[in-house]
């Protein structure tokens, strides 16, 4: 009886120590507004829960604003060089094309294969996102073998063009 009390005592202290930790975790780190410092805040969570670098970040200003979410498109690859960004951008481009045109045999298109060749012509901007970014890196190997995800802006007016050539 008494052993199923210091139990139930220990689970108690346990279920009350990760509630705080959780109510401290789920906070944030605090920014210069709320501690009333003035200078740098902290690097910004991009609206993820507790900061998480898996979440893309926002555009610095290198993409064209506004290009809609039918013109994006993503993909797994591995590294961020050039080794797997063409196949990247062909993959996302067959994407984009089904998608903004609702036709899904475009993704095995003869026509959609010859303009893959030349993805990057459609491309406004990209970003690579870590997917290990919380992972450390164990040797050199890993600096370049780790899987990223590519996501691929497309210029709308190029995709809206495509699909005038196709149709002719």
């Amino acid at each position: 009886m008494i052993g199923n009390a210091i139990r139930a005592w220990g689970w108690a202290a346990l279920l009350q120590l990760l509630s705080a930790t959780t109510l401290t975790c789920g906070q944030g780190p605090p920014t210069a507004a709320s501690t009333g410092a003035q200078g740098s805040a902290s690097s910004p969570s991009h609206g993820s829960y507790l900061g998480s670098r898996l979440m893309p970040p926002k555009s610095e200003g290198s993409c064209p604003p506004n290009i809609a979410p039918m013109y994006e498109a993503d993909a797994i690859v591995t590294g961020t060089d050039m080794r797997q960004r063409p196949w990247g951008f062909v993959q996302t481009l067959r994407d984009v094309l089904v998608r903004s045109s609702g036709d899904p045999r475009l993704k095995d298109d003869p026509r959609t294969a010859e303009l893959a060749v030349h993805a990057d012509r459609f491309v406004a901007c990209f970003n690579y996102v870590d997917m290990m970014a919380g992972v450390p890196l164990h040797d050199d190997q890993g600096t370049y073998d780790r899987p990223h995800k590519l996501t691929v802006y497309f210029d709308p007016a190029k995709i809206d063009a495509i699909f005038g050539a196709i149709r002719r």
